[in-house]
């Protein structure tokens, strides 16, 4: 991934400077460039939870999964995956706007996270350390929820031209 990531970025630069795009085509390039950071991020996250798991030999309690959702987070974080690479490939914002209605979804699992977690702690973990780390993969999976909402941003950007990030607008 940080192979084409740096391949990515040097062709959008080329095309920037050798052909000096307008309009739509320059939308693109910058919607681009980013979209192409955030993949990278996600990659990045997506290893660290593979190494996470690996790592620590889990033999989770199956309840304590169950009420940490995080099997639920993944899903939708996929599914939030999916409808960006299909908005951007139809050029269609519509599947892309879906995205912010279900990084809420993972915004939720994650803040009921922390309240589970210690509960459990208090009880009947056997091994702390490796409890803890289904925060850490939860909080992973929020944050790729975070970086598939700013590529929706993004592929929003290049299609209507609106700016969505930052929604509160301050002046400067």
């Amino acid at each position: 991934m940080n192979g084409y990531e740096l391949l990515i970025d040097s062709e959008c630069e080329n095309i920037i400077a050798l052909l000096n795009p307008v309009a739509i085509d320059l939308r693109f390039l910058l919607a681009t460039l980013k979209i192409n950071y955030h993949l990278e991020r996600i990659a990045d996250n997506t290893k660290n939870i593979a190494q996470n798991v690996v790592d620590m030999h889990p033999k989770w309690d199956e309840a304590l999964l169950n009420k940490l959702e995080i099997a639920k987070a993944f899903d939708v974080a996929e599914s939030m995956l999916n409808d960006v690479i299909d908005s951007f490939e139809k050029e269609d914002t519509s599947k892309a706007n879906k995205v912010f209605e279900k990084d809420k979804i993972i915004d939720a699992i994650t803040d009921r996270c922390l309240p589970i977690i210690a509960e459990y702690l208090k009880g009947s973990s056997e091994d702390v350390g490796r409890d803890i780390y289904l925060l850490l993969i939860q909080k992973k999976l929020e944050r790729i929820g975070d970086l598939v909402k700013n590529i929706a941003e993004e592929i929003i950007f290049y299609i209507e031209a609106k700016i969505l990030k930052h929604h509160a607008k301050s002046e400067i």
